[in-house]
C-alpha cells in the first residue's frame, strides 16, 4: 500500500511541475539518450534518494579554457549533499524527485562549457522514465527539467545527454543511466541555475560494474559439442562390451 501511495504522490507532483515548467520563460532543454558503455547492478533500493545518499558521485565541470575540474559528491546529514571547487558548486537538499539541484559559479571568471555527473562511484543512477515503473526496484523517474526562472541561461541552448545504460540483474529495462551531462550549445555560462533529474541508488551491497553479456553458444558449436559427446559415449560402450 505504501508503494502505491508513494507512486500516486509522485505522479501528482510530476504533473504539477510539468504544468509550472510549461509556463516558464526559458526554452525546453534538448534531451538525448545514448547507450554508451553498458553497466550492471544486482538490485536497487526501492527507496527515495536524497542528497545525502549519493556520496562519492563524481561531478566534472569544464571551462572555456579547455580545463576541467572534478569533485566527489559529499553526502551530508539531513538529505543535503554537494560537490564543488573554488570555482563552482553543485548541491541539493532533499529527495531528487521533487527538489532541484542548484549549480552556481563562484567567481566571474568561471566560464563553464559543460557539467557531467557520473553516478557510478556513488552507486547512483539516473531514472528517466516518467510514466511507469520499469526497472525492478525503482519508482517513477524524471528526466532533466529546468526548475524556476533561471534568468542566467534564458538565452542559451541547454543540451542534456544521458549515457552508459544500466542493467538490473543482467536485464536492460531502458530507463536507467549512470552518467548525465549538460552543455550550453557551445556557449559559455556564468551564473546560477536549477534543474531536477531523478536518481536511484543501488542496494547497499551492490556495486555498479561493467556489463558482461551471457555468451550463448552458436548453433554450430552446440551441434559439434553434441557430436563429440555422442562419440565419447559410443566409444565407452564399445570398450565395455
Amino acid at each position: 500500500m505504501e508503494s502505491v501511495l508513494k507512486k500516486l504522490h509522485n505522479k501528482i507532483i510530476s504533473l504539477t511541475f510539468a504544468s509550472i515548467f510549461a509556463n516558464s520563460a526559458f526554452a525546453s532543454p534538448i534531451i538525448t539518450y545514448t547507450d554508451g558503455n553498458g553497466f550492471n547492478t544486482g538490485s536497487l533500493t526501492e527507496s527515495v534518494t536524497t542528497g545525502s545518499l549519493m556520496h562519492g558521485m563524481i561531478v566534472t565541470t569544464c571551462f572555456v579554457s579547455g580545463s576541467c575540474e572534478s569533485s566527489n559528491w559529499n553526502g551530508l546529514a539531513g538529505g543535503y549533499g554537494e560537490a564543488g571547487t573554488s570555482n563552482w558548486l553543485l548541491s541539493i537538499n532533499g529527495n531528487t524527485f521533487t527538489n532541484p539541484f542548484t549549480f552556481s559559479t563562484l567567481n566571474s571568471t568561471a566560464e563553464v562549457m559543460s557539467i557531467s555527473l557520473n553516478g557510478r562511484a556513488g552507486k547512483t543512477v539516473f531514472d528517466v522514465n516518467y510514466d511507469d515503473m520499469l526497472s525492478v526496484g525503482s519508482f517513477y523517474g524524471r528526466p532533466f527539467e529546468l526548475s524556476g526562472a533561471n534568468p542566467d541561461i534564458a538565452n542559451l541552448t541547454v543540451n542534456v545527454n544521458y549515457t552508459d545504460r544500466l542493467a538490473v540483474d543482467d536485464v536492460f529495462y531502458g530507463d536507467l543511466f549512470t552518467v548525465m551531462s549538460i552543455d550550453f550549445g557551445g556557449s559559455a555560462f556564468n551564473g546560477s541555475f536549477k534543474f531536477i533529474t531523478d536518481t536511484d541508488n543501488t542496494a547497499f551491497s551492490e556495486a555498479i560494474v561493467p556489463f558482461d553479456p551471457i555468451k550463448v553458444p552458436l548453433p554450430g558449436t552446440v551441434f559439434l559439442f553434441a557430436v563429440g559427446l555422442a562419440s565419447i559415449c559410443f566409444r565407452n560402450k564399445l570398450k565395455n562390451s
